[in-house]
């Protein structure tokens, strides 16, 4: 199956499906082939909505039209499928491209204005699929929408819920051109397990996230991965649930445990930290400071300025509520900093699986003996040589230039997972 990268540009809420040819369907198909032919005069005569006008003059057609370029050459545009989002339609439209297909969101509102661009995975036919693959929408007013995958047949299946690291993440974890939750989810579809991801909240709800001072952790993972928990228990076609946290996923598993009273088959921790936020980001700043990549006066100066937005999270009484340090307020960082991962954890019944790349300069594993000696024989644990942050290839001395080339998740990896989902 062939492999893209997820980049959203403005997002929109989803919920039902319906497939009628409507003014709409030819508008966004036009508006297509004038994106996919660079015809950025004709673009511009479009209307767009005001959200839309403002992210365009921060982020122009040339910059969008070279990520396509990624994907190489547009053979055929197909006939999209359109979901329902209150007073939005966004059109699904599927691109046949020389390298990756995927598909090209486009969001039109009650206006018929343009309301938003997105790349997402592509939903063509496949001959070469043997799972299937749901495009979900769920929740209270701030829904989820997510890929719920499973493998052939009827099930019920053991169900996996994939959460992503720090920051406003895609549904796939894109990070450049990799996508570790979306290898992971295909990976054990072939091996008889489903699994549901999905897009964060701060990634869905921008404006929200910027906007709210009292935005919390709890608002930003933890309301999310206790819905989904929700949703899943409904699906006749699903049986035992695990979660699977990668980084602060992973770190924020322990107090999803506590709020579902551990009703749940089981844990696996990627590149869990068991350290605080603080100390695992002065440790980051500090191994790139050193790093021969970075060197020249440009990375250092962005290091020095990290690391004086670092300092004033070491006095969080001295925040105002409006002070926006490192992406987030005050009420953010007091939430994540008070919390005890290790202490959580000691607590949780279910069964545990740590995973660690020895190769990984965010979260090292140092990080990894630090649960071992909390929890000692209540958990499994395994390191990795050779893999990053991501559980791909890489060098720790590459710093982040290691996830630059497109990768996939180690085979291992998504062996070891099954393994212990299965045992």
């Amino acid at each position: 199956m062939k492999k893209i990268c997820l980049v959203l540009l403005i997002s929109l809420l989803f919920v039902g499906c319906t497939n009628n040819k409507t003014t709409k369907e030819f508008m966004a198909l036009d508006y297509a082939e004038a994106f996919m032919n660079q015809d950025e005069e004709a673009l511009k005569d479009y209307a767009y909505s005001e959200e839309m006008e403002k992210a365009l003059a921060s982020l122009d057609f040339k910059s969008l039209f070279a990520q396509c370029a990624l994907f190489g050459e547009l053979e055929e545009i197909k006939e999209p499928s359109v979901v329902e989002s209150g007073d939005y339609l966004v059109y699904y439209i599927p691109l046949d491209m020389t390298i990756t297909d995927f598909d090209l969101l486009i969001t039109i509102d009650k206006d018929d204005k343009i309301a938003g661009i997105a790349f997402g995975a592509y939903s063509g036919e496949d001959s070469n699929l043997n799972y299937e693959l749901e495009e979900v929408f769920f929740g209270d007013e701030y829904g989820i929408s997510a890929t719920f995958l499973k493998p052939e047949g009827e099930g019920p299946f053991k169900t996996v819920i994939l959460l992503a690291g720090s920051g406003a993440s895609d549904r796939d974890e894109s990070i450049g051109l990799n996508k570790p939750l979306k290898d992971i989810a295909e990976g054990l579809a072939l091996k008889g397990i489903a699994s549901l991801r999905y897009d964060k909240r701060s990634y869905l709800y921008p404006e929200d996230f910027i906007d709210n001072i009292y935005f919390t952790v709890e608002d930003e993972v933890i309301d999310d991965a206790l819905m989904t928990y929700e949703y899943l228990k409904e699906r006749e076609d699903v049986s035992e649930i695990y979660y699977l946290g990668h980084s602060l996923g992973g770190q924020l598993l322990p107090r999803i445990a506590k709020e579902l009273k551990d009703d749940v088959s089981g844990y696996i921790f990627m590149a869990a930290p068991a350290s605080d936020f603080l100390s695992l980001l002065n440790k980051q700043l500090s191994f790139l400071e050193d790093l021969e990549i970075n060197q020249d006066e440009q990375s250092q100066l962005s290091i020095v300025a990290l690391k004086e937005e670092t300092l004033k999270l070491q006095d969080l009484d001295s925040l105002e509520d409006d002070e926006l340090v490192l992406g987030a307020y005050k009420a953010y960082w007091e939430d994540l900093l008070a919390y005890d991962q290790l202490a959580g954890a000691q607590d949780m019944t279910s069964s545990m699986f740590f995973m660690q790349g020895e190769e990984d300069y965010q979260v090292t594993s140092e990080e990894l003996a630090l649960w071992q000696e909390a929890l000692g024989n209540k958990a499994q644990y395994k390191k990795y040589p050779g893999l990053n942050h991501l559980f791909m290839e890489g060098n720790k001395e590459d710093g982040p230039m290691s996830y630059v080339e497109a990768k996939h998740v180690d085979q291992g990896v998504i062996d070891d997972i099954a393994a212990f989902i299965y045992d």
